[in-house]
């Protein structure tokens, strides 16, 4: 296992919105709904070898992409002091090896990063709890009742009068 595949796992192998998640290199691809994917990757911001955030892409598998979305470690974790009074900004690097630099994230961090994440994914993830057009209590969804109105038949016009209009009589 690869430093950034056990780096996604700490953040997203448990409860996650994620399933059918498969680890492979900087990536982590699973499902958010049936036909709704998503793609979570270590990425860098312009310096080489310098991975400062996670990228979410979530894309429809006949459609394309939908929507991405970058996280900042930074932005999540802020200003981390460390070994030094200035304390550092957390991002990977490789220095011969992959790691943190400055910084290593505790537990805590990574649910952090994780809650943040999974909370732009639930946005996209499809209903689950329908069944059969009925919500969690038992009644029809809005989407099904619109579906299946049927406006009531048209019925003829009441005749109001006569159409030729004669001057009184005398």
């Amino acid at each position: 296992m690869g430093f950034f595949e056990d780096e996604l796992r700490k953040m997203f192998g448990k409860n996650s919105p994620i399933s059918d998640a498969r680890f492979v290199g900087r990536a982590c691809i699973g499902r958010l709904g049936e036909t709704t994917n998503v793609k979570l990757e270590f990425v860098t911001m312009g310096t080489f070898e310098r991975y400062e955030g996670l990228k979410a892409a979530i894309f429809n598998r006949n459609d394309g992409p939908i929507d991405s979305n970058t996280f900042r470690f930074a932005d999540t974790l802020g200003h981390k002091v460390s070994g030094d009074r200035n304390g550092k900004m957390p991002y990977v690097w490789k220095y011969g090896v992959y790691e943190w630099y400055g910084y290593k994230p505790d537990t805590s961090d990574y649910a952090a990063v994780a809650k943040e994440v999974n909370s732009y994914l639930e946005m996209f993830l499809e209903p689950r709890e329908l069944s059969r057009g009925k919500d969690q209590a038992g009644k029809a969804s809005v989407r099904d009742a619109i579906r299946d109105h049927k406006p009531p038949p048209r019925q003829p016009r009441a005749k109001t009068g006569s159409k030729s209009k004669k001057g009184p009589e005398l």
